[in-house]
């Protein structure tokens, strides 16, 4: 009886990636999905300011003029600040940089050369009188915001890109 030969392996050519190349790439790959799932995790990438937390609430003081008064929460710069003013399909982004002054005004009620905003103090938004309406001017725009007539007003932080109060009042 014969026996036929076992062959138990092979050598040369055909011979497999080696333990330590596949270690290596096993690595490689771990190294680079931890920084993934640590990116994603940590938030690479812009964020934004966190948003000032304030109690805002408006008046009307007269049929030129909006109050709004901080009562409470963070300090703000009014140079931080926009006001948007909507009535019906009229609608204006005012911001201090870009009134139209002195047909518009945007101050601390405690004087123009007050910039920053604390509970208690009163931020001052006034308009030009027009014929049954305020004129409201920013850079190129302006709004009429009738009288008699239910507008809002949205108060935002430039920096955050954050509504930081809104109401609804009207000019009597």
């Amino acid at each position: 009886m014969q026996r036929g030969r076992v062959i138990t392996g092979t050598r040369g050519s055909e011979s497999a990636v080696s333990p330590v190349v596949g270690v290596m790439l096993m690595l490689t790959i771990t190294i680079i999905l931890a920084a993934v799932v640590s990116a994603y995790v940590g938030g690479i990438g812009p964020t934004k300011t966190k948003p000032p937390q304030v109690s805002i609430t408006g008046t009307v003081y007269n049929t030129t003029t909006i109050y709004l008064d901080h009562m409470g929460g963070d300090g703000l710069s009014i140079d931080d600040l926009a006001i948007i003013l909507d009535q019906d399909d009229k609608r204006l982004r005012i911001t201090n940089s870009s009134i139209k002054r002195p047909d518009c005004e945007m101050m601390n009620k405690a004087g123009s050369d007050v910039s920053y905003i604390r509970p208690g103090d009163t931020i001052v938004l006034s308009g030009k009188r027009e014929s049954g309406a305020t004129n409201f001017t920013a850079g190129s725009s302006s709004t009429l915001i009738d009288y008699n007539k239910e507008f809002t007003w949205t108060l935002m932080s430039q920096r955050s890109d954050a509504i930081l109060a809104f109401g609804r009042m009207a000019f009597y």
